[in-house]
Formats: C-alpha cells, sequence, structure tokens
C-alpha cells in the first residue's frame, strides 16, 4: 500500500509538466518510496513520484486516420486475483509481449490471460464501441 500522498502536489506536478507541450504525453509513477533491503515496505513512509514527459507520438495520428494492423501475442499475462486491479511496476510479462510484437508487422498486440480471456493489448488502452455503448475487457 501506498503511504499518504500530497495529491494536490502531484496534480500540480503533472501540470507543470505539461505546460511546455501543447500536445504530449506525460507519465506519471507514484512508488511507495524506498526502504531496507528486501521487500518489505516496512520503512517506506515518503512515496516517491516521477514525471517524464514526451512529445504527442507522431504516428498516432495516421493510425487515427488510417486503422491499425493487430497481432495476437503468443504470451499470456498470468491470472493473479491478489494482483487483480492493482496497477504496478512488474511489467516482465509485457516486456516479452512487446518483444514479440517487435518481430511482427503488426501494429499492436491483443493480449489474452492464461484463461483465453481478452484483457489488453502491448502498450495502448483497448476498448470497442457497439452503437453507443463503450465497452472494456471485464478484468474481474
Amino acid at each position: 500500500m501506498l503511504p499518504t500522498t500530497d495529491w494536490v502536489a502531484f496534480e500540480q506536478e503533472m501540470v507543470h509538466a505539461a505546460k511546455p507541450l501543447p500536445l504530449g504525453v506525460i507519465k506519471a509513477i507514484l512508488t511507495r518510496g524506498s526502504g531496507g533491503r528486501g521487500y518489505s515496505p516496512a520503512g517506506c513512509e515518503n512515496p516517491t513520484r516521477l514525471m517524464a514527459r514526451s512529445s504527442y507520438p507522431a504516428h498516432y495520428q495516421q493510425w487515427r486516420d488510417h486503422g491499425i494492423s493487430l497481432a495476437l501475442s503468443p504470451v499470456p499475462l498470468a491470472r493473479n486475483p491478489l494482483l487483480a486491479g492493482l496497477k504496478h511496476l512488474n511489467r516482465l510479462e509485457q516486456v516479452l509481449i512487446r518483444a514479440h510484437l517487435e518481430q511482427t508487422v503488426a501494429n499492436e498486440a491483443l493480449v489474452l490471460d492464461t484463461a483465453g480471456m481478452l484483457v489488453e493489448c502491448c502498450t495502448a488502452n483497448l476498448f470497442w464501441r457497439k452503437g453507443r455503448y463503450v465497452f472494456t475487457p471485464d478484468l474481474s
């Protein structure tokens, strides 16, 4: 769990990081902070906030105008009910998914879990629209 976080300061840091970019991407990472050796959260009392700023990817407009090609990743994501709904920095499976995607001509990969359920894309958000309704994978 994260220690108490100053959400107002975090928001101000994101706004400050975004100001130089009229159109861009801000990646904000909040961790529980540094502790001692090992995996225990003991001693992690001060969260660490990281901001990365980058230009808007040039290929996004082309993808929007012309669509993208998809591959089905052969690398499944493990199902772990203890981690369900938690965003964490253990992205080793995504590294393997991306490495496979780069061996194809596809722009993006659809990713299944170990039960064969569609859960995400390699790097993009996954949603679809049917009429006026927007859907995302059910990760429960």
